[in-house]
C-alpha cells in the first residue's frame, strides 16, 4: 500500500506528489503520526515517539513487527514520557535496545561548540569571569542559526558510535526493526538516509524521504525553509534576536527547527562529502561502520526486500 502527500516545492509554489509507505496492512496509527517502513527493507520501521500508542494502535503494530521485533530507541532517557498502557503493553513484548544519539547534553553542545570559530568564543569566554551565561549564549544563538543543518551536525557528531551501532543491530536482524526518537524525523530521519544510502538510492530520493516527516507532523517546512534563505533574515542579526528571548537567555528556541527541508539533507550529505569524502567513510571512521559492515547491511536489505 501507498499513500500520498501533497508537498510544496519552495518558493516557486508548485507542487508535488510524494509517496510514502505505512504497514504493510495499510493501517495508519493515529497515535504514531509519522510511522512509516524504510522503503529499502520489508521489515524496517522509523517512526516518532511511540509513548502514547493506543491499546489498538498498539495491538497493530504489534501484529505487523512481531513479537521477536527489536525496537531502538534513539532518545536519551530523559526525553521518554509516562508511557499510556498500550505502548507499556508493546514494550514488554518486544527487545528494547537503548541506542541514545545524544550520549549527554554535554556532548551535544560539545558538538555544536566544534562548528563554531574560536575567534567568536574568545571575548564571551572571558566574559564568563562575570557573566557565567555568556558563551551559552552564544552557542545558543549560533546553534538557532544554523537551524536543520546544525543540528544535523551536532547529531552526526555525538553520535556516532551509536549510528553504528543502530545499522549493525539492523543488519544482523533476524526479526523486524524500528527505530524511533521523539518526532521521528531529526535522529531517525539520519538514520533512515543511512539506511537508504547503503542499499544504493539516489541523493534525491533520500532528500524527498526525508521531507515527507514535515508533512505528516503537519510542520510547514518549507515556509521555515523560505524564511531562513530570506535576505532580510541574513542581514539582521539584531532582529532575529530581539524576536527570540530565548537567545538572550541561554534556552533554544526549538520552533526553529521545526519541519524536514529539503534542503537540510541536502546540505548535510554535502557537508559529509565535504568534510570525511562521504557519507561511507563517515560510517567507517566516526561510527565504527566499515565498508565490509556496509557491504553486509546492503545484502541483507537486499535480501529482505526481495524475500
Amino acid at each position: 500500500f501507498f499513500f500520498w502527500a501533497m508537498m510544496k516545492k519552495g518558493a516557486s509554489s508548485k507542487w508535488r506528489v510524494v509517496l510514502w509507505m505505512p504497514l504493510a496492512s495499510g493501517v495508519v496509527l493515529s497515535s504514531v503520526p509519522n510511522l512509516r517502513r524504510v522503503p529499502v527493507a520489508k521489515k524496517v520501521f522509523r517512526s516518532s515517539s511511540l509513548d502514547a500508542l493506543t491499546s489498538a494502535d498498539a495491538a497493530a503494530l504489534l501484529a505487523e513487527v512481531g513479537a521477536d521485533a527489536v525496537v531502538c530507541e534513539l532518545r536519551m532517557a530523559s526525553e521518554v514520557k509516562p508511557r499510556t498502557a498500550g505502548a507499556t503493553s508493546f514494550y514488554e513484548a518486544v527487545r528494547l535496545r537503548s541506542r541514545s544519539m545524544v550520549p549527554s547534553v554535554d556532548e551535544f553542545w560539545d558538538g555544536v561548540r566544534r562548528d563554531v570559530p574560536p575567534a567568536e568564543l574568545a571575548f564571551p569566554t572571558v566574559a564568563t569571569l562575570w557573566d557565567g551565561g555568556a558563551v551559552d549564549r552564544v552557542l545558543v544563538r549560533k546553534f538557532e542559526e544554523s537551524r536543520h543543518l546544525g543540528l544535523n551536525k551536532a547529531l552526526l557528531t555525538c553520535g556516532g558510535a551509536e549510528i553504528g551501532r543502530v545499522l549493525g543491530d539492523i543488519a544482523e536482524a533476524d526479526a523486524a526493526v524500528l527505530f524511533n526518537c521523539q518526532k521521528g524525523k531529526d535522529r531517525t530521519g539520519l538514520v533512515a538516509a543511512f539506511l537508504e544510502l547503503v542499499a544504493g538510492r539516489d541523493v534525491d530520493a533520500v532528500v524527498d524521504e526525508y521531507a515527507i516527516s514535515g508533512a505528516l507532523l503537519g510542520e510547514d517546512a518549507e515556509e521555515k525553509e523560505d524564511e531562513a534563505t530570506s535576505e532580510e533574515e541574513k542581514s539582521s542579526t539584531s532582529e532575529e534576536e530581539s524576536s527570540s528571548s530565548a537567545s538572550s537567555t541561554g534556552t533554544v528556541d526549538w520552533t526553529r527547527f521545526r519541519g524536514t527541508p529539503p534542503r537540510a539533507m541536502r546540505d548535510t550529505l554535502a557537508w559529509l562529502d565535504a568534510s570525511f569524502g562521504g557519507y561511507d567513510r563517515y560510517l567507517a571512521s566516526e561510527c565504527g561502520f566499515s565498508a565490509e559492515d556496509q557491504a553486509d547491511l546492503k545484502r541483507h536489505l537486499l535480501l529482505e526486500e526481495r524475500s
